[in-house]
């Protein structure tokens, strides 16, 4: 992971099946990323929206994370890492 930064990152994040019959979630962009849940459904609402929130804490880079609509297939789902200062600041100069 690099450094903090302003900009929203794109995490590609890929779906697989595993010997055992488990969901499993990894992803190129980002080095340590896996969820596993025997449950596709609870993988994909839950677990890795929580997992990449967990890990970019983790690193120091609070963000609010969420799946980008109509660019998903069965084996990848692109989601995106706003940073969480950036999305207050905005609020705020919303309001």
């Amino acid at each position: 992971m690099t450094a903090s930064t302003t900009y929203a990152k794109l995490v590609r994040v890929k779906i697989g099946r595993g010997a055992s019959g488990a969901f499993f979630a990894t992803s190129p962009d980002l080095k340590g990323f896996m969820a596993v849940s025997p449950d596709r459904k609870e993988l994909e609402e839950k677990l890795i929206s929580k997992y990449l929130t967990d890990l970019y804490n983790a690193a120091g880079q609070p963000v609010v994370v969420s799946r980008v609509e109509g660019h998903s297939s069965d084996d990848e789902q692109p989601w995106v890492a706003f940073p969480l200062e950036t999305a207050r600041r905005a609020v705020a100069a919303a309001a």
